[in-house]
């Protein structure tokens, strides 16, 4: 019998996490949007879903989806969970860069301009 959640799971299981390719991340992480979603998920210390960030980043769903889905591409962010919600499916993405250094320097240096934008 299936298990229905109402609480998704915001933890990345670590097993879970596959290498990064640093310059496709750092592709990635040429546009601003994907940089403050990145932070994002850094500030919250859990997953969020693509709906989250946008009310958050103040940004339109379809364009958070397409840039965590690019991150996703390059394994920058990792799926925790899919949860129905509401007549909708609803998906969970955590950072898997959270503890590399050198990316948390350039969300760190480029933050006064992304934000100032």
């Amino acid at each position: 019998m299936a298990t229905f959640r109402t609480e998704p799971e915001r933890r990345l299981d670590p097993e879970a996490v596959i290498d990064q390719e640093p310059d496709q991340i750092m592709t990635a992480l040429r546009h601003p949007v994907r940089r403050r979603i990145l932070r994002r998920l850094h500030t919250a210390g859990e997953a969020q879903s693509p709906r989250e960030l946008a009310d958050l980043l103040g940004c339109d769903l379809a364009e958070i989806a397409r840039h965590v889905a690019i991150l996703e591409e390059v394994n920058a962010v990792g799926l925790t969970d899919v949860i129905a919600h509401r007549g909708a499916t609803e998906h969970f993405y955590a950072s898997t860069v959270e503890g590399d250094g050198g990316f948390c320097l350039v969300l760190i240096a480029t933050q006064w301009h992304d934000e100032g934008q």
